[in-house]
């Protein structure tokens, strides 16, 4: 297992087919053939495999930053650590409609 620096990163070489490497506890970096180099996280919950992109590796936003990929895979982790699903905490909460006020012109 290597740790991801911004030099092995940048040294990743677009194949014919998409590819991964991986730092550990599944932070890991998938490889298009188009360069582009996205960082996922990698686990199993509940004996199923899953995945959640965390963003695509550069300097520019919205594009990420090694350091903010790691920061934001550490947070992930930590709930997975935790017992939770990372996946889903990230998926949007159902709104609750607004408790229903009473009609004041009923006076």
């Amino acid at each position: 297992m290597q740790i991801f620096t911004d030099k092995f990163i940048s040294n990743l070489e677009p194949r014919s087919k998409q590819y991964q490497k991986g730092e550990g506890n599944g932070f890991s970096i998938l490889v298009l053939p188009s360069g582009t180099r996205t960082f996922i996280y990698r686990y199993k919950f509940q004996s199923k495999g899953k995945m959640i992109t965390i963003g695509s590796y550069g300097n520019t936003p919205p594009l990420l930053t090694l350091a903010e990929a790691r920061k934001r895979f550490n947070a992930l982790h930590a709930l997975f650590i935790d017992g939770l699903d990372p996946q889903a905490e990230l998926a949007p909460k159902p709104v609750e409609p607004p408790a229903k006020l009473p009609d004041e012109s009923s006076d």
